[in-house]
């Protein structure tokens, strides 16, 4: 895990001054909550039908969502921080997110929301550094909550089928390298 973060804060640019500019406006931005909160729950509710069924009351899915964004406004952003985002995840299965294109759809929607408070209450330059740290941040939230569900379906298969992980990559490879073959071939033979 502490890899894949490291990765993904150097990937993302995430840095201490983002830190920073996120707790120094930490008092405005939880005004937005409530609102941003409406805006996940639509989408989650609407394009994610297994966040919201089962044992998932909308009331509790809205605590989720009020406790994760605050965390976020007022989070310590340590080792611990990020291993809870690691393990929620992982955790939570009747919440978990299995089509990542739709969890990556979600969080652009509510970095878009971000950016136009962000432009609606401060002057272009503070709202630019504050969105960019923003959305530094919960792009790297959205790798590591990705990067958890393939770990764990990956240790899953070695665990259930008992097939060492080195194996399970180059059975993947091979599949990959045939259907890709085939596809490739088949939009050939559509283009000719």
């Amino acid at each position: 895990m502490k890899t894949i973060l490291q990765d993904l804060i150097t990937l993302t640019g995430f840095c201490p001054q983002d830190l920073e500019i996120l707790h120094q406006m930490g008092p405005h931005i939880v005004e937005w909550v409530p609102a941003m909160v409406d805006v996940l729950s639509d989408l989650v509710s609407e394009f994610a039908p297994p966040l919201s069924s089962g044992n998932v009351k909308p009331s509790d899915q809205e605590n989720i969502l009020k406790n994760w964004l605050s965390e976020i406004i007022h989070g310590r952003f340590d080792l611990s921080f990020w291993k809870h985002q690691w393990l929620l995840q992982l955790s939570r299965p009747e919440q978990r997110f299995h089509n990542h294109i739709l969890l990556i759809a979600i969080v652009s929607r509510l970095q878009t929301f971000f950016l136009a408070q962000c432009l609606r209450e401060f002057e272009l330059p503070v709202a630019k550094r504050l969105y960019l740290a923003f959305k530094r941040l919960t792009d790297t939230m959205c790798g590591m909550v990705i990067e958890g569900v393939f770990e764990m379906y990956l240790n899953a298969a070695e665990t259930s089928t008992g097939i060492k992980r080195s194996v399970l990559a180059k059975m993947v490879s091979t599949s990959a390298e045939k259907l890709i073959k085939k596809e490739y071939q088949k939009l050939m033979s559509q283009s000719t």
